[in-house]
């Protein structure tokens, strides 16, 4: 069995998701919180099976790799002082039917984040180019 993954076909491009390539996006809960978004777009293999010698690998799939930051009550990242204030990053992955909620949510102006639903509005370019130099060690990661 092969080491690395053998050829498949290109999963099928939904252009959807090119506006989540790079991209960064405000996100606003009803209740007035507030954090920013950032997604990256890969095309991923996974390895579902497989030791050593013998791989098997799944079919190429998109893959929405993002992080959210915020304050505790954005993140949902408890502070062991019990104080809101500094700013959290966590990772946000979507695929599979994950991802097609997703592209759905986005065409509504939407997104879901700790199963609740926030108003997604994307940067503009200046806020984007200002957010990309102010995270840039973080984006590089």
């Amino acid at each position: 069995m092969p080491w690395s993954p053998p050829s498949f076909e290109a999963p099928v491009h939904d252009p959807r998701i090119e506006r989540f390539r790079d991209r960064a996006a405000r996100i606003r809960h009803r209740d007035g919180r507030v954090g920013t978004v950032y997604f990256a777009v890969s095309i991923e293999q996974a390895r579902p099976e497989g030791h050593l010698w013998w791989r098997r690998w799944s079919a190429p799939f998109s893959l929405v790799d993002g992080y959210v930051w915020g304050d505790a009550e954005v993140t949902s990242t408890l502070d062991p002082s019990g104080r809101y204030g500094p700013e959290y990053r966590v990772s946000y992955q979507a695929w599979g039917e994950d991802l097609e909620r997703l592209l759905d949510e986005a065409d509504r102006g939407v997104f879901t984040w700790l199963e609740e639903v926030w108003q997604l509005e994307w940067l503009g370019d200046e806020e984007m180019a200002r957010f990309r130099e102010e995270r840039r060690d973080e984006l590089d990661e």
